[in-house]
């Protein structure tokens, strides 16, 4: 089978190294309304991980359940966040994007309704987890996308400071409004208050956020231009083969894995990140 390389794009299918369409050549304004669109809509993902604090002694009374039993609400929201990139980044690099971006986001929108309609503790529990594993693919995707536009080390910076408060800021501002919000319409709301923040912010980054992707782009053209055109050399010029599923699953979903077995910078950081990881996971059952 062959690879499909998605590091590089033809500039055959480009008109010059200035071409409009090219991500890099966007202009300032274009640039950064994506950053900060998506970085507000990253703001909701990483609230939402908190805001479930203010909720628990409701839930605990609604459900008649332990805080024990409660307390797994943030940690399995929090599980979904390690889990979802596994998947949301290995897709990012091969359908670009946009596509894997808002498919999470849109799936993390919608799992709010039957998340805030719940009448069993654990269809919250499963929720709260399926939520975060969507919600993940804004934490996944987003700096490599930046990466796609901003060329300027500087800018790459500034970039990273706008997406980096907006994910940290998230954790901390959740337990205060979460707090005022269940004290005063019932912790139901909190669901519905983050729902409608996610479609609010969700939307004007999606009417804002383009493929970043200069393959996904290139092929793109390159099939509207043999459409138009019946020229088959452009195709030619591109990946020998299509996007498709048995290639995902083959090649780019077990690339973690891989790398994980076979590259040793990447194995002992993920043993010494391990016992992080699971105590940002288990410390609220214990605190």
């Amino acid at each position: 089978m062959k690879r499909i390389t998605v590091t590089e794009s033809n500039d055959s299918v480009w008109n010059g190294p200035q071409d409009p369409r090219k991500p890099a050549n966007w202009s300032f304004a274009r640039k950064w309304t994506i950053v900060v669109t998506t970085s507000l809509a990253t703001f909701i993902v990483s609230l939402g991980s908190s805001i479930f604090s203010a909720a628990i002694p409701f839930v605990q009374a609604e459900f008649g359940v332990s805080s024990h039993v409660a307390l797994l609400g943030i940690s399995l929201y929090v599980l979904g966040f390690a889990f979802g990139p596994m998947v949301w980044g290995p897709a990012s690099e091969l359908y670009g994007k946009t596509r894997p971006l808002w498919i999470g986001y849109f799936f993390f929108c919608l799992l709010h309704i039957p998340y805030a309609l719940a009448t069993q503790i654990s269809v919250v529990l499963v929720f709260r987890f399926l939520i975060g594993l969507a919600g993940s693919s804004m934490l996944a995707i987003l700096g490599g996308m930046y990466v796609d536009f901003l060329l300027h080390p500087t800018e790459r910076g500034i970039s990273t400071a706008v997406f980096s408060a907006a994910t940290f800021s998230g954790p901390s501002l959740g337990p205060i409004v979460g707090n005022i919000v269940a004290t005063r319409w019932g912790w139901r709301f909190t669901i519905w208050a983050t729902m409608v923040g996610a479609a609010v912010f969700g939307m004007l980054a999606f009417l804002s956020t383009p493929e970043t992707s200069e393959v996904v782009i290139a092929r793109r053209k390159a099939r509207k231009v043999y459409k138009d055109t019946g020229n088959e050399s452009i195709l030619r010029q591109l990946p020998d083969e299509t996007p498709n599923t048995s290639i995902f699953c083959q090649v780019y979903l077990t690339k973690p894995i891989r790398m994980i077995c076979q590259e040793p910078i990447v194995s002992i950081n993920f043993q010494k990140s391990r016992p992080c990881i699971w105590e940002i996971v288990l410390t609220p059952h214990y605190s």
